[in-house]
């Protein structure tokens, strides 16, 4: 018994995960593409400061990290600089993020495309 869950849903979020992380890209291309494609320094990436064109450069940033290169939630976290909690939860929201908004979707296609360049 799947306990009521939606299977078939989860198959194809599992696939669509794995499809995802397939591409071998480093963490200093990805910072690379982030940085040019949002104006932003990779002092300012890795700061304090959240708000803006910063946070919207770290909330991609964060996603690419866990989908092609790291893919561990609490790793990403370590990664740049925060708790492994912060990791988890921050990865956690950009998914569901990514899920439900289409303009941070098309966003990060467009990242993904720059990053195949």
């Amino acid at each position: 018994s799947n306990c009521g869950r939606d299977s078939d849903f989860d198959n194809s979020f599992n696939h669509k995960r794995i499809m995802e992380i397939k591409t071998p890209y480093t963490q200093k291309e990805i910072e690379r593409v982030i940085c040019r494609h949002f104006e932003v320094t990779k002092l300012q990436l890795h700061g304090r400061t959240n708000k803006g064109q910063i946070g919207e450069a770290k909330k991609a940033c964060y996603f690419l990290l866990y989908n092609h290169v790291i893919q561990n939630k609490s790793a990403v976290g370590q990664m740049v600089g925060r708790s492994n909690s912060s990791g988890i939860a921050i990865i956690e929201k950009m998914t569901e993020l990514y899920e439900f908004d289409k303009q941070f979707q098309s966003r990060i296609e467009r990242l993904r495309n720059e990053l195949k360049k």
